[in-house]
């Protein structure tokens, strides 16, 4: 797939760590590659789906972003958001573990990245801390869509894998390929663990709310 770098893209900088909010009702934190080092992107079409993996250090998320690059000011095709296993090797497993809500943003200002934030509410919970793979799609199988991410190797834990699907069953997963390993995608991953008021769900009630 064709590359396109950005230069002089300007951005609003956020901080790359991991570390708990103030004065919150849960114990927030998150993992993020900032838009600071956004210098190229991705794209996906059709079927086919980008994502990155990640390592969940707690096990309720709150909310997934990624940015569309600037240049991409006047997309509003809808983009959709699932959450898929990772194998010992790291190479996302093709289940779709559970399907996050769909958004369709308008014009951005052209100067800017413009952010998707899939909030889970109540917040996405995992069957337990490790390795996972958020996928971005197109729920309806038409149109092309643009990632921004880095190819600066900034986030050690994860890797941008696309994934090839099914164009008869539409957003079904069949097989991923690694093509940049050492990019990845501009994201930010926030997570909400409750130490007793949040109930652990199963995956089967799990996917019942988010389908």
């Amino acid at each position: 797939m064709s590359r396109t770098c950005f230069k002089g893209l300007l951005v609003v900088i956020a901080v790359a760590s991991w570390g708990p909010a103030a004065a919150d009702p849960c114990n927030r934190s998150w993992i993020n590659v900032p838009i600071a080092l956004g210098d190229t992107l991705l794209y996906a079409y059709e079927t086919r789906g980008y994502g990155e993996t990640f390592v969940a250090q707690q096990t309720s998320i709150q909310s997934i972003s990624v940015w569309r690059p600037a240049e991409q000011y006047w997309d509003e095709i809808p983009l959709q958001i699932s959450l898929m296993p990772v194998d010992a090797s790291g190479t996302p497993v093709m289940q779709i573990l559970a399907t996050g809500p769909t958004l369709s943003i308008g014009p951005g200002d052209g100067i800017n990245p413009t952010e998707y934030q899939f909030v889970f509410d109540p917040p996405l919970q995992l069957p337990g801390a490790g390795r996972y793979f958020f996928r971005i799609i197109v729920p309806d199988c038409f149109g092309i869509f643009y990632l921004l991410a880095t190819t600066q190797n900034a986030y050690a834990d994860g890797r941008p894998w696309f994934i090839f699907g099914n164009r008869y069953t539409c957003g079904a997963p069949t097989h991923p390929d690694l093509q940049f390993p050492d990019w990845d995608l501009v994201f930010h991953v926030e997570f909400c663990d409750r130490d007793t008021a949040t109930r652990r769900r199963s995956w089967g009630n799990l996917k019942s709310t988010f389908r």
